[in-house]
């Protein structure tokens, strides 16, 4: 098999095993695993190594010294050999178009080390450790997948297929590296985790959390507006991810509604970013053309060099959107929708907006500056007044709520504060028309609507949401 991973190899050229620096064992970290392999030298003959595992290499104790081999982006395969009389185990991993064979004592041993060489290199065989449940989402380079884990309590996990006859260009190909080595490299909550990677003749699967409540668009579209407090509430999270990616010298470019994963229906603040195909790190300035129209810096439009703060103005854009469900740069063609991304014209003169406090609307201005110098970083963002808001509130509730407490608790209520309210007006939300927005949807090859938000209530509870389909423009993200 022919990988599209084999550009990547660093010592390609190179014998298996190559000397390094390193002396002794205890100067090899991390150790994921340590154990005898049994190298094979001919069909009869192996020989049995001490051998090392990291977190990017596999290390053998030789008479000549320790030696290593890469293991990023290297193909393992398990195996079992039968006989008459017996059953042999182990894997082997490719170089060179050829594959050095490794043997192990028992399958338990071999599971074992699977388990953690999946976690660095390419497998193979996905069909043989997930059952492919149902297709749930299709793109234009990608197909996704809902799978079952044979091995693992039948753990649910989404499995993004993309064929190999794609993966053609350098530029494809190093996309998906960057979305790969990017994925590896975080470590945070409201990031989608890779747990795998496969590597077929025909496709490269990568296992993906499976994320239940589907993204922030459609959470919008069915249920319309996020209430402040919520909206601030994601926010914040959003942006102390960015200052988490900003640590990182990572720059997403990509940050949309349609990347936005909702952990569940129930926890309307809790979600993963996806998609971290054009995502890249940010030592210097940038000068790459890419983004999703209607979310893009004006900066990258206006071929400006850019850096980390292009993420901030798309949270500025979402934000415009979860407390509006609107889209702020609307058209008919993407061509269009650029157009009036660039120029960068928020308007707020809805009816929708109403509803809406001014440091709510001030905060999402900041956010999309169009001057990337006037933007507020992620960690200067979050001190926006704004924000502070709700969090000053969250301690008096709290403080009011510690008053009560002790005064319910005395046998005298003569100290207890008295607490003057006067009613509070209510905008009457009857029939409020927010017109046709669009909202851009890609889903990866899944086409969008233009949808109109109806909103009722009739001093209930109840409000509804209705959504007309008409004509379907989609919003890819692009990269030139």
């Amino acid at each position: 098999m022919d990988s599209v991973f084999s550009t990547f190899y660093q010592d390609s050229q190179q014998s298996f095993w190559v000397s390094t620096q390193i002396k002794t064992p205890k100067e090899i970290t991390p150790i994921l695993h340590t154990g005898m392999l049994y190298e094979r030298k001919s069909p009869i003959i192996s020989k049995e190594k001490l051998c090392f595992l990291t977190d990017s290499a596999l290390f053998a104790a030789k008479s000549s010294g320790l030696k290593a081999i890469n293991l990023a982006w290297r193909i393992v395969e398990p195996f079992t050999e039968e006989s008459q009389n017996s059953i042999k185990y182990g894997f082997r991993i490719l170089k060179n178009s050829s594959f050095k064979y490794f043997y192990v004592d028992s399958s338990q041993d071999l599971n074992i080390w699977i388990k953690h060489l999946s976690k660095i290199s390419i497998m193979t065989g996905v069909e043989s450790d997930y059952n492919i449940k149902k297709q749930i989402g299709k793109g234009t380079f990608s197909t996704v997948w809902l799978a079952q884990d044979l091995y693992d309590n039948n753990n649910k996990y989404a499995i993004k297929s993309i064929p190999k006859a794609l993966l053609t260009r350098p530029s494809t190909i190093e996309a998906l590296k960057s979305e790969i080595f990017t994925l590896k490299t975080l470590d945070h909550p409201n990031v989608i985790k890779l747990h795998k990677i496969y590597e077929s003749n025909t496709h490269v699967h990568l296992v993906l959390d499976y994320v239940e409540g589907g993204d922030l668009l459609k959470r919008l579209l069915e249920k319309g507006p996020l209430s402040e407090k919520k909206a601030s509430k994601f926010a914040v999270k959003l942006l102390k991810l960015l200052n988490y990616l900003a640590q990182h010298q990572i720059v997403h470019r990509d940050i949309k509604l349609e990347n936005i994963l909702l952990v569940s229906d129930k926890k309307e603040t809790d979600f993963k970013l996806t998609d971290f195909g054009l995502a890249c790190i940010s030592n210097e300035e940038l000068t790459d053309n890419c983004g999703s129209p209607g979310y893009v810096a004006p900066e990258i439009l206006r071929k400006i060099p850019y850096g980390l703060k292009v993420d901030i103005f798309s949270v500025g854009v979402v934000l415009f959107m979860m407390l509006s469900a609107r889209a702020p740069f609307s058209g008919k063609s993407p061509k269009d929708i650029i157009a009036k991304n660039k120029e960068c014209l928020l308007s707020f003169h809805n009816k929708c907006w109403l509803q809406i406090s001014k440091e709510a609307i001030n905060t999402i201005l900041a956010l999309t500056n169009s001057n990337p110098n006037l933007r507020p970083n992620a960690k200067s963002a979050l001190a926006l007044a704004w924000f502070s808001s709700f969090k000053k509130n969250k301690r008096m509730m709290r403080s009011f709520s510690s008053t009560s407490t002790n005064a319910s608790n005395s046998s005298s209520y003569e100290n207890s504060p008295v607490i003057k309210t006067r009613p509070i007006e209510r905008k009457n939300r009857l029939s409020i028309d927010c017109n046709k927005i669009k909202l851009f949807q890609e889903k990866r090859g899944r086409t969008n609507s233009d949808t109109l938000i109806h909103q009722k209530s009739n001093n209930s509870l109840n409000k509804t949401c209705l959504f007309n389909k008409t004509k379907h423009i989609t919003n890819k993200s692009f990269f030139v």
